[in-house]
């Protein structure tokens, strides 16, 4: 058993190779990759870079188009020729920070779904498809969550919301409006997924499912059915899931899963859930989750599959500060339980009006404090510290005072039209921003006086 310097040592010298190796700006994700939104249609390599639409031209002539566009593969020849894509500007804002930091790009290369299969990337003809060894997969975008930061074309209960009330006044008129219908009836996409899957299953290492809530759509349920006669012993089957539902439903799903594993049908079994922040916040940014029921259903996965990982993503944003301390107690606290759990972190990116780096100076040194308590703490492994640590940088690095007016302003707005859409208080759910309230009224105000709205 390696130790964790040992790991580290490792890590850090596979991405060596791939800097010594590769043209400047290759990402293994954009071959290996692949995230499919089949309720509408989209695809893209790495969660970063927007979706972007399958053509059915190209999908008619071979379902593997769902990984393979033509768009795609341009983007790979980019690669290949030394050109950092636009579209990865995730990773180029990491690496332009001040600092050491180590972007995705770096991280998913090194993974083992991918490392191993980089002189094939370099040495493949840019226009030729290849399988993915990771595979994501939405089947639905129905959800029973409303998390203030997502939009109507992943969550139902968003695209509901937006239909009763329409655009946030004073606010961008597209945040969280519906961009593209979902697919009702015959959908082409889930036709020809259930025609590539089998193709790819033997070669796939990574197969997660996603949503919306996926445990709310019949097709994961038929995946699972299909694995139990389909046997892929390498697979690491894995799952998207809010955990906010009733102990009955996820009870029924892990029943199939306990099956999978028992007949070693996969090969491991992860949860991925989400929370930004812990408590009253926690439900405040992700309306609809009760803080109580997810960690009831938390701790059932953990007793009823005590050798499976639970990782537990956050999308830190501009109110994940206030109760993060807490957050990382209570994750500390299962951890010396002998939990399975991962905190996984990155940065919000949109809305740019709930961005962690429009912060006011109170905010920041809680935000310096959390990441020296979790430095401090020996339970979180180095890249746990070392992915808030750049998420911590990114956010202190890059605030910008004239800017900030514009979307502390912004935020305002969002916040009471939110507050009187769901009859919440952000003040009484966050009395620890008051000063920075007060800092969103000045520039309100500002605003309104220049006609900037």
């Amino acid at each position: 058993m390696k130790t964790h310097r040992e790991e580290a040592i490792e890590q850090l010298e596979k991405i060596e190779h791939i800097k010594a190796k590769a043209p400047h700006g290759f990402c293994l994700a954009k071959w290996y990759q692949v995230t499919l939104d089949l309720s509408r249609g989209f695809t893209h390599s790495c969660h970063h870079p927007e979706r972007h639409q399958i053509p059915l031209k190209e999908l008619e002539i071979d379902a593997g188009a769902l990984h393979n566009t033509v768009f795609k593969m341009q983007q790979r020849k980019m690669m290949l020729e030394g050109v950092r894509p636009p579209e990865c500007e995730y990773c180029w804002k990491i690496e332009d920070a001040p600092g050491e930091n180590i972007s995705d790009r770096f991280i998913k290369s090194i993974d083992h779904w991918a490392f191993d299969k980089l002189d094939e990337a370099l040495n493949t003809p840019w226009n030729k498809p290849v399988n993915p060894t990771y595979l994501e997969v939405i089947f639905s975008s129905e959800c029973n969550l409303n998390c203030m930061y997502c939009v109507s074309d992943v969550s139902s209960s968003i695209a509901r919301e937006m239909e009763k009330y329409g655009p946030y006044p004073n606010l961008p008129s597209e945040h969280r409006m519906p961009k593209h219908k979902e697919i009702t009836g015959d959908n082409p996409y889930i036709a020809a997924f259930w025609k590539w899957f089998p193709d790819i299953l033997p070669s796939l290492r990574v197969f997660r499912i996603t949503g919306g809530e996926p445990l709310l759509s019949s097709n994961t349920f038929r995946v699972l059915e299909y694995l139990e006669n389909h046997p892929n012993p390498n697979l690491e089957l894995a799952i998207n899931t809010n955990l906010s539902y009733s102990q009955q439903l996820l009870e029924k799903f892990m029943a199939h899963i306990k099956v999978l594993l028992a007949k070693k049908a996969i090969g491991s079994y992860t949860t991925y859930t989400s929370l930004d922040g812990h408590g009253a916040e926690s439900a405040y940014i992700r309306r609809g989750l009760d803080f109580e029921r997810f960690t009831k259903n938390m701790n059932l996965l953990f007793n009823s599959l005590p050798e499976s990982r639970v990782i537990l993503m956050c999308t830190f944003n501009l109110l994940s500060i206030g109760s993060f301390e807490r957050m990382i107690h209570w994750v500390d606290g299962m951890k010396k339980e002998g939990r399975k759990v991962v905190l996984d972190l990155s940065y919000l990116k949109d809305p740019d009006y709930l961005r962690a780096n429009i912060m006011d100076e109170s905010l920041e040194a809680k935000l310096l404090a959390c990441l020296e308590l979790m430095k401090s703490l020996p339970s979180f492994e180095t890249y746990e510290v070392k992915k808030f640590e750049r998420v911590v940088n990114w956010a202190c690095s890059t605030k910008s005072d004239e800017r900030n007016k514009w979307l502390r302003a912004h935020f305002l707005q969002f916040i009471q039209e939110f507050d009187r859409r769901f009859n919440s208080n952000f003040e009484e759910t966050f009395p620890e921003y008051a000063t920075f309230l007060k800092i969103c009224k000045k520039a309100d105000i500002w605003m309104k006086v220049n006609n900037l709205y």
